[in-house]
C-alpha cells in the first residue's frame, strides 16, 4: 500500500496497539464508526486559509512546527500536568505517526490538549488557564474559549 493509500485512523480510538480504522465515505469525509469522530479532508471550510500554517508542512513543502512528542506528554503527566496547550496548529506535529502517538499518550493519561492559542508569550507567570469547550454530542474535540486568570496590582499600588 502506498503512502497516499494509507487507511485513515481515528486519533481517539485504539484497539490494542493500533488506532481504529476510519470509514471513508463517498464524499471523501472520514468517520470513525466507534466514536463518531469525523474528518473533512477535502472541505476547505474546515481548513485554515493560510497555506503555510498546515498544508505546506503536511505536504512536505516546509518545516512543521514545534510540538511535544508522546514521551513529553508522559513526562508531563507524571509531573501532575493535566492540560497541555500550544500556539501551534496541533499538539501532534506534522509527522502523522508521531502525531497519533502524541494524541494517544494524551488520551491514555487522561490529559486534555488545546491547540491554536495566540499571545501565550504575553501572559505573566503564575497564570491560571481555563478552557471552556463547547459540548458537541458524540464529539471528542471542538471549539471553545480560552481564559487566562492572573492577579494584577492596581496602578496606584494598592492590592
Amino acid at each position: 500500500m502506498s503512502h497516499k493509500e494509507e487507511i485513515p485512523r481515528c486519533p481517539y480510538c485504539a484497539t490494542g496497539r493500533e488506532f481504529r480504522p476510519m470509514k471513508v465515505l463517498e464524499n471523501g469525509r472520514q468517520i470513525c464508526e466507534s466514536c463518531g469522530h469525523i474528518v473533512f479532508p477535502r472541505d476547505r471550510a474546515f481548513w485554515c486559509p493560510c497555506e503555510k500554517c498546515l498544508a505546506a508542512p503536511l505536504n512536505g513543502k516546509s518545516e512543521g512546527w514545534v510540538a511535544p512528542g508522546p514521551e513529553a506528554i508522559v513526562y508531563l503527566a507524571d509531573k501532575g500536568i493535566r492540560c497541555v496547550a500550544t500556539d501551534g496548529p496541533t499538539l501532534g506535529g506534522a509527522e502523522p505517526r508521531r502525531a497519533l502517538m502524541t494524541y494517544w499518550a494524551l488520551g491514555s493519561k487522561g490529559m486534555v490538549g488545546v491547540e491554536y492559542l495566540t499571545n501565550l508569550g504575553k501572559l505573566p507567570e503564575k497564570t491560571y488557564f481555563l478552557f471552556a469547550a463547547v459540548k458537541i454530542r458524540n464529539c471528542h474535540g471542538g471549539p471553545g474559549r480560552a481564559l487566562a486568570l492572573y492577579w494584577q496590582k492596581d496602578v496606584a499600588g494598592a492590592d
